[in-house]
């Protein structure tokens, strides 16, 4: 939170983002709002530094570390589908009342902990429906670059998989539309050029290049990430 934060008159009012930052990268918790604080709503385990972006009403932004350092989340004891379906109910009921901030925060942290589980390959259906969550909040009013980079965190921890069925693949292609729509309508400035206030279209290259790979694979019939079609198993025995 920045509950302490403010600035010249001539600056106000301020705008906030807030990120959770780890080795791997950063990743937004929801979008750009007057709201002085946010919450992380299902943390993910490994070791975090939760940053706040404060931006001026002319788009100057200064980055805030959180003072207390660095937040360390414990892995859950047992990961699987059945363990993880308490979130996913959550997040369909963000999806009920229009929070696609909650939705994409509790389909991120049900798609990390998948894979830092080290169940990549596994619970696909479950895959499936946390990118359908993603999909339902594509409509959902308020969505900035912010929120569309968020979006894609989720996207692309859910579909960090080397398998992938049909329902997973449409969610992903719904939720890809969603986030070039979102990125059409702010406009495309680059991050360089925004002092980091705006996201570039890295991200959605990067969610349509996976998803048009795993197109091609599912149209020609073959496995995904060297696994083998029961039609291609099947003919390796004859």
């Amino acid at each position: 939170e920045c509950r302490e934060w403010t600035d010249d008159p001539g600056d106000m009012p301020l705008e906030y983002s807030f990120l959770r930052v780890s080795e791997g990268g950063s990743t937004y918790l929801g979008k750009r709002s007057q709201a002085k604080a946010t919450t992380w709503l299902y943390p993910t385990s490994g070791t975090w530094l939760l940053v706040a972006n404060v931006y001026d009403t002319y788009g100057a932004v200064t980055m805030l570390e959180n003072p207390a350092g660095n937040v360390f989340v414990q892995a859950p004891a047992v990961v699987n589908a059945a363990a993880l379906a308490p979130i996913l109910s959550e997040g369909k009921q963000y999806v009920a009342v229009g929070d696609a901030a909650g939705a994409t925060q509790m389909v991120a942290a049900a798609a990390e902990t998948l894979n830092n589980g080290g169940v990549a390959e596994q619970n696909i259906d479950l895959r499936a429906s946390l990118v359908g969550l993603l999909c339902d909040t594509s409509d959902a009013a308020g969505s900035d670059p912010e929120q569309n980079a968020a979006r894609a965190a989720a996207l692309a921890a859910a579909t960090e998989s080397p398998q992938m069925n049909l329902a997973l693949l449409n969610g992903a292609e719904c939720a890809v539309q969603a986030m070039v729509q979102t990125a059409l309508a702010t406009g495309f400035q680059p991050f360089e050029e925004s002092g980091g206030a705006r996201l570039g279209a890295e991200m959605i290259i990067s969610s349509v290049s996976s998803l048009l790979q795993g197109a091609d694979l599912l149209a020609t019939g073959s496995g995904i990430g060297g696994t083998k079609t029961a039609a291609e198993k099947q003919a390796a025995n004859d």
